[in-house]
């Protein structure tokens, strides 16, 4: 899977797996949180494992 910067995915990381946007910056891959009280993560190892494309509520 290609992830484009910007793109909301679900990244395995060395520490587990997390739902973050994903950046590239200076050859260097961030993912940075939605919500601004959670740290940006810079990633030793990555693993792409889906990209996030929408959500469906039901009541």
């Amino acid at each position: 899977m290609i992830a484009q910067s910007g793109d909301i995915i679900v990244a395995i990381t060395e520490n587990g797996a997390t739902l973050k946007i994903f950046k590239r910056k200076n050859n260097k891959v961030i993912l940075e949180p939605r919500h601004p009280n959670y740290p940006v993560i810079v990633p030793k190892k990555l693993e792409i494992r889906g990209k996030f494309v929408g959500l469906i509520r039901f009541p």
